[in-house]
């Protein structure tokens, strides 16, 4: 029995030392994102020092935040560190700071190393950094880029972008498909999902991203693709799972916590979304966030919360037809007809064929006594694919 209280009472550390764990995280990656610098740097010391293991990411970040912050000294020896703790992005950063520094050779010399360590290098994106902008021009420059740096199945995908950009999905399929190491190949594989999902058939991409899981079932950037075909086929439940799993491994991942709010919002999991948007909202005040947090709310029937940051969003951005629609519905649940039907009406202004707003915008023209054109635009919803329509339309507009 005694055993057994020392086991329950590991459990119960370890668990509550990862979720402090992952708060730290959660807190630092957001200061930095937020350009809170110092706050970030001090936050991932924090993050470090209780941390039984050091993760090469958190040191990596902490360069970053140093950088930022002007720093650059102790940022190279964080970078140092984290290329002692196999994280390559390391000499992408160290390159980065001899280019400031004027040291084009070992600028380029790191840069190369970076690429060498590559398996698919996003060369576009490396070339188009304003960081080495300095280098341009310079002969190590111009030597590095003679070397060929992409592989055989980055050649493929540059190929049958051709036929995409056609619109013969056929023939890119065909491209992919016909490679030798299609079958051995994740990156092929998920490449030929997005075809699909381009094509509009996110059900066979969903086939192609399992395919490619069944390759590399640890890689998070397929697993959040396959948690976004889901998404596409509302499969909204194994899609939650897959967030979670993500979530796990990279607490810090914001894009994707915001995913799962959207997600849950569609599961009715309101418990869900309202701890993940709480954990948002310490670390942002974003038009994005605050806009999901006005969902939330409005989901959770908190409308007049949900109405004070529209209002607010209203009032500090150019409304969009969704911001319109979404105050107007909340407006609408408050029983403020009037002002329900002007924001639908301004949002139909900007996308005339939205099967919601020109529901309530029909049915709060009626609660004013408008039936004239309460019917016209329940008769528009209807067109535009309402099955909630018909139900009024014989209610009022007979």
């Amino acid at each position: 029995m005694k055993d057994i209280l020392i086991i329950f009472g590991l459990i119960v550390t370890l668990s509550t030392f990862g979720q402090r764990n992952n708060e730290l995280v959660i807190d630092a990656y957001g200061k930095l994102t937020n350009g809170k610098y110092s706050e970030a740097v001090a936050a991932f010391d924090k993050a470090l020092s209780e941390s039984r293991d050091i993760n090469s990411n958190w040191v990596l970040y902490r360069g970053i935040a140093k950088l930022r912050n002007g720093d650059d000294n102790a940022a190279k020896s964080d970078f140092e560190t984290a290329l002692q703790l196999k994280n390559n992005e390391g000499y992408l950063w160290l390159s980065r700071i001899y280019a400031s520094r004027g040291n084009t050779v070992k600028s380029v010399s790191h840069l190369e190393k970076y690429l060498n360590n590559l398996k698919y290098p996003d060369l576009n994106k490396i070339k188009k950094d304003s960081a080495f902008i300095i280098l341009h021009g310079t002969d190590e420059w111009f030597d590095l880029w003679q070397n060929d740096w992409l592989n055989m199945e980055q050649k493929l995908k540059q190929e049958t972008e051709f036929y995409l950009k056609k619109g013969d999905f056929r023939s890119a399929h065909k491209t992919v498909e016909s490679a030798e190491s299609y079958m051995g190949s994740a990156f092929l594989i998920v490449f030929n999902s997005e075809i699909y999902l381009e094509e509009g058939i996110p059900g066979l991409a969903l086939n192609e991203i399992n395919k490619a899981l069944q390759l590399e079932p640890h890689n998070l950037e397929i697993l959040k693709k396959k948690a976004d075909y889901l998404t596409e086929l509302r499969k909204y439940e194994e899609a939650e799972l897959i967030y979670e799993k993500i979530l796990d491994i990279t607490p810090e991942d914001f894009d994707i916590r915001k995913r799962r709010i959207n997600n849950a919002l569609q599961t009715e999991n309101l418990s869900l979304a309202q701890k993940d948007i709480k954990i948002l909202l310490t670390c942002f005040e974003n038009a994005d966030i605050l806009y999901l947090a006005g969902n939330v709310n409005y989901a959770a029937g908190n409308y007049l919360e949900a109405l004070k940051i529209y209002n607010r969003l209203i009032n500090q951005k150019e409304p969009s037809a969704e911001l319109y629609r979404a105050r107007g519905l909340t407006y609408y649940n408050t029983g403020t007809f009037k002002f329900a039907a002007y924001d639908l009406s301004m949002s139909l202004d900007l996308e005339p064929d939205n099967i919601d707003a020109n529901l309530y915008l029909g049915l709060s023209e009626y609660q004013m006594g408008n039936t004239k054109s309460a019917c016209y635009y329940l008769k528009r919803a209807k067109a535009f694919g309402s099955n909630k329509a018909d139900e009024y339309l014989e209610r009022y507009c007979k």
